[in-house]
C-alpha cells in the first residue's frame, strides 16, 4: 500500500501475575507493529494452544495468555511471539507461584549491579507479598538467587 510504512514487532511489555496452586494466572504480551502482529505463546519448546484449562486473547496488539487451575507443572518460563509480515520479536517471563515479574522491568532482578541492590528488590517483594496476606516462604529461592548478581 503505498504511503504505508511497515514495522517489525518490538515487544514493549510482557507481565506474569504468579498465583497459587488452584488459581487462575495471567500472562499479558504487548507488542508494536504495523501490521499488527499475530502471537503465539509457549512453555519452554512447546507451543501452547487453547484448550484443556488454557485460554489465549488476541486483541489487535495484546495477547493474554489465562492458565486455570494452576499445577505444579504448569509454573516455569513463558515465550510470548509476536509475528507480522516484517520480522517477529519473542520475550520471556517466568510464572512463578505468588508473584508478580513483568518484562522489561524484572531484567532488573538480573542486572543488579551490588548486593545492597538485590536485598533492596526482595525486600520489597517480601513487603509486597506480606502486604496482600500471601506467604514471604515462597520468595526464599528468589533471595538465593539474587546472592548471585
Amino acid at each position: 500500500m503505498k504511503g504505508d510504512s511497515f514495522v517489525a514487532p518490538s515487544i514493549h511489555e510482557m507481565k506474569s501475575h504468579g498465583v497459587g496452586l488452584g488459581r487462575t494466572a495471567l500472562l499479558r504480551c504487548e507488542a508494536a507493529a504495523v501490521p499488527v502482529p499475530i502471537f503465539e505463546w509457549y512453555k519452554g519448546e512447546k507451543r501452547i494452544i487453547k484448550g484443556q484449562g488454557i485460554d489465549i486473547k488476541n486483541l489487535s496488539s495484546r495477547s493474554v495468555l489465562t492458565v486455570n487451575n494452576m499445577t505444579e507443572d504448569r509454573y516455569g518460563n513463558y515465550t510470548c511471539v509476536a509475528t507480522n509480515k516484517i520480522g517477529s520479536a519473542n520475550a520471556s517471563v517466568p510464572l512463578i507461584r505468588g508473584l508478580v515479574l513483568s518484562y522489561p522491568s524484572s531484567l532488573a532482578l538480573v542486572s543488579c549491579l551490588r548486593s545492597l541492590d538485590c536485598l533492596i528488590v526482595f525486600i520489597r517483594m517480601a513487603v509486597m507479598s506480606h502486604s496482600k496476606g500471601r506467604s514471604t516462604a515462597n520468595l526464599l529461592p528468589t533471595l538465593t538467587s539474587l546472592t548471585h548478581c
